[in-house]
């Protein structure tokens, strides 16, 4: 009893959940806003949100191969257009969106109780509502009507979908609301940080698309917003496509929003060379690891890339050999089936329990192999590039008649 007697009087309380001095440096507002983005990883091939966007087009096919990839039928459901509201990746990419959201709207509430407010206070705001805006993007795309919520404090019930014309709205105004307190610099300290250009090229998109979304076409708006980037100069095409693609591709002049990747800093999920490559690729590569024998893509995409056109190089086919050494010792074999490991884009059914259905498919070669990680890989992804910023602005002037400007 003497003992409690004077322990309480001694007693201190330490409160832990109050933010009284957070937000000062660039440190911690690089921290603080970490959150917003690290959710992003999860847009990345070969996750849901690109499976939804990719398997379901003549770009991507993920076929069964024997008993390999059936996964109860989920991507033959993807790739035939045969899926419902209970499809795994419909209901895993709602929850990628709003948690996203969520996560967004939590950061932000933080920082507005923060006193006294950080000098850069706008920009910190305008980056994070961009962020949130690009998730929006995500779920006006994907789903069409769907709830907008900016506090995470209201409740569900009070909750309901939106028209997609109405979303769009919010969209737009969002960015262009808070374009003015983005940054325009182009450096490796905004690097993969929602600047002004970003927000542009989600801008650029939602117009391109706008006669699909609202009914009423965007042209002008898609191209001067287009224009916007590609007058800014602070971006250029790359002598070498591949460039864009290696593992140390941070260093690409097209990079205008990019999701950072690198498994020696945990930051994985990126993992389109397994999900590709077959069980033992890795004899051909160098590689730890095999892989999983999925992602290809059909002869028809394949063939629609001329022969001389570089980009074909992104597709892997042919008779592959052990450590690429192009000889008769060194014909590789499917060591399983003991038929040469020759990657044959000509795909006859999407299920096909032959086995040379084992090595059907053009492969993806777009990225630069890692060969070391087990499958995680360390190129960073690019959401938008200079690139898709010309050929967007090409397909709108086509679109609107303009032929002659669109092929220049």
């Amino acid at each position: 009893l003497f003992c409690a007697a004077i322990y309480c009087t001694k007693l201190k309380t330490n409160v832990y959940d109050q933010v009284t001095n957070f937000w000062q440096t660039p440190d911690q507002i690089a921290a603080g806003v970490a959150p917003a983005y690290s959710g992003l990883r999860n847009y990345a091939p070969t996750n849901e949100v690109y499976s939804l966007n990719e398997v379901s087009t003549d770009e991507v096919i993920v076929p069964i191969r024997g008993g390999d990839w059936n996964d109860n039928g989920m991507w033959e459901k993807i790739w035939k257009h045969t899926w419902g509201p209970d499809h795994p990746f419909v209901s895993n990419v709602w929850d990628y969106i709003y948690s996203g959201i969520a996560r967004v709207n939590s950061i932000l509430e933080t920082v507005n109780k923060v006193d006294p407010k950080p000098s850069d206070f706008a920009s910190i705001q305008a980056e994070l509502k961009t962020i949130r805006a690009f998730y929006y993007y995500l779920a006006l795309d994907l789903f069409g009507n769907v709830p907008i919520v900016e506090n995470n404090n209201v409740d569900c019930s009070q909750l309901g979908n939106k028209p997609r014309t109405e979303v769009f709205s919010y969209v737009e105004k969002e960015i262009k609301d808070n374009l003015p307190a983005l940054t325009t610099e182009v450096n490796p300290k905004t690097y993969g940080r929602a600047t002004r250009w970003f927000a542009q090229a989600i801008l650029a998109k939602l117009y391109l698309n706008a006669l699909v979304y609202t009914g009423t076409p965007r042209w002008a708006e898609c191209i001067a917003v287009c224009d916007a980037i590609l007058n800014s100069n602070k971006y250029a095409l790359e002598a070498n496509f591949f460039n864009n693609f290696l593992i140390a591709n941070e260093g690409s002049k097209e990079n205008i929003f990019i999701i950072p990747f690198d498994r020696n800093a945990g930051l994985n999920l990126f993992s389109i060379q397994p999900a590709t490559l077959h069980y033992q690729s890795n004899s051909t590569f160098g590689l730890d690891g095999g892989g999983w024998n999925g992602f290809c893509s059909i002869a028809e995409y394949y063939n629609l890339f001329n022969p001389n056109d570089v980009r074909r190089k992104m597709f892997l086919v042919g008779q592959q050999y052990v450590d690429q050494i192009m000889d008769a010792a060194h014909i590789q074999y499917d060591a399983d089936v003991n038929l040469p490991l020759i990657f044959d884009p000509v795909i006859t059914s999407f299920s096909n329990p032959a086995p040379e259905s084992r090595m059907s498919g053009a492969r993806c070669a777009k990225w630069e192999f890692n060969k070391q990680g087990g499958g995680f890989m360390s190129n960073d992804f690019a959401v938008f590039r200079l690139a898709d910023i010309i050929l967007m602005k090409a397909e709108v002037q086509f679109r609107s008649g303009d032929i002659t400007a669109a092929l220049t």
